[in-house]
């Protein structure tokens, strides 16, 4: 009974340094997304030129402030 108690423990041990390890790969990897975004974010709105990205069903998911006048999503 206490064997199988401590080997219990030790697997669950295992199991939390796991979990530790995916949480810390996953905060790293949600700042490199942030970052991206960040520089997609700059690059559009620094553009001369109007872009504009739409989906499949043609609903606009992201333009930038090329074309003065044209409403972006953030403005809708």
């Amino acid at each position: 009974m206490k064997e199988q108690l401590i080997e219990e423990i030790e697997r669950l041990r295992q199991e939390v340094d796991e979990l530790r390890q995916e949480k810390t790969e996953h905060k790293h990897v949600q700042e490199a997304l942030e970052a991206s975004e960040e520089r997609l974010r700059s690059l559009l709105e620094n553009i001369p030129d109007f872009v504009i990205t739409v989906d499949r069903n043609h609903k606009i998911l992201m333009t930038n402030r090329g074309i003065p006048g044209i409403i972006t999503v953030e403005q809708q």
